[in-house]
């Protein structure tokens, strides 16, 4: 496993006076090629660079709170909810999640179990910054789409869509502790954002099956396929798999992601069949649905990087 390998990922910028028709074709390749790449984003800069600081100030102070107060963040999704040291099990990593995250309704209901005395600034914040990580999701959607000439499928997909949003923290390990604070995995999202505060962590697995480490540039994020994308584009983009490493500096790390789901069947295009190149891979799937059996498995110990394959490969 190689660890020294310097940041290998495409720069798109999606700045909006940079979008062009070519921009929806480096999306594609991107895609296609590496399964993610690092979109700049700088949408007001000082507005974002602002937000960005009052976002990872506040992430600290909730994971300050007790554990038994992180416990309560539950869901009736597999893996909506807070995720970590609950079994008692050593972990440098832990997680809360917001669905709906889009909602200021929902943040705020997820704000009352955290703070029962509210927190308006926790709130305003989230509500803001998952908006704008939103908004970038749909862009590259819309992106997506047009990249194969599926324009006119997009709202439909866009509107079935919600969002979760995960606030992720790793601690600093200690000498004798693993350095892997997340471990080897795929999303099962349609797409995923991810950002970060100044410490690098995330590795990324390519075609080259060595590891190679993302390091974030200013105003950036991570484009991310989830396994949902890979299914509905017929095999034609990779789902990634990826990992996070607390390897050397002593400061822990605090991450943000934005992971979009759909409400509902996703249909595979039939534009992305093609008998010859592209054969039919999948069928038809429920993507809450393929969450549940993902979740399944995961308890039975079958932890695959290929799920959507076993739950509606053809």
């Amino acid at each position: 496993m190689d660890h020294q390998n310097a940041s290998k990922l495409p720069v798109i910028n999606l700045s909006k006076e940079n979008l062009k028709h070519s921009t929806c074709k480096q999306v594609r390749n991107a895609l296609e090629e590496y399964g993610c790449f690092i979109a700049v984003y700088d949408k007001t800069p000082l507005i974002f660079l602002e937000l960005r600081d009052s976002i990872f100030f506040i992430a600290d102070q909730l994971f300050q709170l007790p554990l038994e107060t992180k416990a309560k963040n539950t869901s009736k999704t597999p893996f909506f909810g807070y995720l970590g040291d609950l079994q008692g099990v050593v972990q440098l990593y832990e997680s809360l999640g917001i669905e709906d995250a889009t909602s200021l309704q929902q943040i705020k209901s997820f704000c009352e179990l955290m703070w029962p005395d509210r927190n308006e600034e926790f709130c305003e914040i989230i509500h803001q910054y998952a908006n704008l990580l939103a908004e970038l999701e749909k862009m590259v959607v819309r992106m997506v789409f047009e990249g194969y000439g599926l324009k006119e499928l997009c709202e439909s997909h866009i509107n079935s869509t919600t969002f979760l949003l995960r606030l992720n923290s790793y601690r600093v390990r200690q000498p004798k502790e693993k350095i892997i604070g997340a471990t080897a995995h795929t999303d099962k999202s349609f797409l995923t954002i991810l950002d970060q505060d100044q410490v690098n962590g995330l590795e990324v697995k390519l075609k080259d099956q060595q590891w190679h480490a993302v390091d974030f540039l200013p105003s950036s994020f991570v484009v991310m396929a989830g396994e949902a994308l890979r299914a509905w584009s017929n095999n034609r983009i990779q789902s990634p798999v990826h990992q996070v490493t607390m390897n050397g500096k002593n400061i822990s790390r605090f991450s943000i992601g934005i992971f979009s789901y759909h409400n509902g069947i996703i249909h595979i295009p039939t534009e992305m069949i093609d008998e010859e190149q592209f054969p039919r891979r999948f069928k038809s799937f429920d993507h809450l649905g393929f969450v549940a059996f993902f979740a399944n498995d995961f308890k039975l110990g079958r932890n695959s990087n290929c799920s959507i394959v076993s739950y509606c490969g053809v």
